[in-house]
């Protein structure tokens, strides 16, 4: 998968698609971008809604990453179709 998005040059961001999708799978329930953002950025002092989030394999997979990044990430996803947004509460 390829994100040519950023100053005119392709990114492979496979495996990072790939961990955010596991991610949303792993998830017992949908949440909202900034919590997926915080799991995958492991921050530990966020009130997560469910603490068992914080024993996910992916978990702070994307420690060294900016939160903006990850939220672009998961943009260029929903923009592809790969994620949905639902307004469900």
């Amino acid at each position: 998968m390829e994100n040519s998005n950023i100053k005119n040059r392709k990114v492979n961001i496979t495996e990072d698609a790939i961990t955010i999708l596991k991610t949303v799978m792993l998830f017992d329930q949908p949440y909202g971008m900034n919590y997926l953002a915080r799991i995958l950025l492991g921050s530990k002092d966020y009130g997560f809604k469910n603490e068992m989030h914080t024993e996910l394999e992916t978990f702070g997979l994307f420690k060294e990453v900016r939160i903006d990044r990850i939220r672009d990430l998961i943009n260029y996803l929903i923009k592809k179709e790969f994620l949905f947004v639902s307004n469900k509460r």
